[in-house]
């Protein structure tokens, strides 16, 4: 199968992953809905600005700070920016807090082509083998679950390459 995956790619089982992504909808859909009731209206939970007002206007939440646009500072941090800086000792956790975290999100097109070794050097395909068969991390696994990856066959992107050369692209 290692083989096979390394030779020709592997694509990705589309309806599962849909699945997943519409699960992932509703479970969001679900938590604005909560955060609404929890504000006692409908806001724009994307907005910095409206989350701003709502949690320290309306809901006297302390530690409300204004930027130079008159905004509250709120808004979302890439878990490696937050750890990092928490590991510097630039956020002080009296004052700061984590309020949500994004759940997992299965929706990115993972492919592994079959030329990597081509493209990137000998071995290249067989590490990327090794990193994808070592994920051992459980919140990485639930969200990609490997059930979902199929074997691809280069037959599978005839139709790709036959309307590539037919436009040019290719000779």
């Amino acid at each position: 199968v290692l083989a096979q995956m390394e030779r020709h790619g592997i694509k990705v089982n589309r309806d599962h992953l849909s699945r997943m992504s519409n699960a992932f909808a509703q479970k969001m859909a679900g938590l604005e809905a909560e955060i609404h009731e929890l504000a006692g209206r409908r806001f724009n939970v994307g907005s910095p600005k409206q989350l701003g007002e709502i949690l320290f206007d309306e809901m006297s939440l302390e530690g409300g700070k204004k930027g130079k646009t008159g905004a509250y500072a709120t808004g979302a941090l890439n878990y490696q920016v937050w750890d990092q800086a928490l590991a510097d000792g630039d956020i002080d956790t009296d004052k700061v807090q984590v309020i949500w975290e994004t759940p997992a999100y299965p929706d990115y097109h993972w492919t592994v082509r079959g030329d990597l070794d081509q493209r990137f050097g000998d071995g290249f395909s067989q590490r990327v083998t090794e990193v994808l068969l070592a994920i051992d991390d459980p919140e990485l696994l639930e969200a990609f679950p490997r059930s979902a990856f199929v074997p691809a066959d280069n037959d599978d992107y005839q139709a790709i390459e036959d309307t590539a050369e037919s436009i040019g692209l290719l000779d």
